[in-house]
């Protein structure tokens, strides 16, 4: 059938009164150009709620978890009057506007090393609720006297987590230091 007012071609539908839902009133009056028109339109919102469903699951975070995580660090201070730096990491937290530290871990010592590669595993008892930031403060033992503070670095929990659980903080006074998933 033609549509008189337009000229093309119709699905062909007949009149069947009031008696048919709206939908199929509505499909009847449709010309086939305005058919593929749809189609090809309903296949692209389709696609656009699959991508806009992927997008809210990726922004959806991890809200509690038990962390397991390594550390390493690069281009420490050498504070040995002999030798190498000695490292070790100790790990603290603080939660929400509170300065009041936490200690959670410390790293084993290695020997004569400025690019030391820590094998402990740290567990944190992660809760975003609760803004949780931790302090990490790296020392070179010395068996003669009190250790040297090589450097230290803070980083909020959230950051850790959003960035995929691996993180490099800058250390002040020199080096960097790695948080990596265990």
């Amino acid at each position: 059938m033609r549509n008189l007012a337009s000229g093309q071609l119709t699905t062909g539908a007949v009149d069947h009164g009031d008696s048919r839902p709206s939908a199929h009133r509505f499909l009847g009056q449709l010309t086939t150009d305005q058919l593929v028109t749809s189609s090809i339109m309903f296949k692209a919102l389709i696609i656009l709620s699959v991508l806009a469903v992927s997008a809210v699951q990726a922004q959806q975070t991890i809200q509690k978890q038990k962390l397991k995580f390594k550390l390493s660090a690069k281009g420490l201070s050498d504070k040995d009057d002999l030798g190498t730096s000695d490292p070790y990491v100790e790990l603290f937290y603080t939660e929400g506007s509170s300065t009041k530290e936490t200690k959670f871990g410390r790293s084993a010592t290695l020997t004569d090393d400025e690019n030391p590669t820590w094998g402990d595993v740290f567990e944190f008892d992660y809760d975003r609720s609760k803004g949780q930031r931790w302090h990490f403060k790296v020392y070179d033992h010395d068996n003669l006297r009190e250790d040297d503070k090589v450097g230290n670095a803070w980083v909020q929990a959230d950051d850790y987590v959003d960035k995929g659980q691996t993180y490099t903080a800058n250390l002040i006074k020199q080096g960097f230091l790695t948080i990596q998933k265990a």
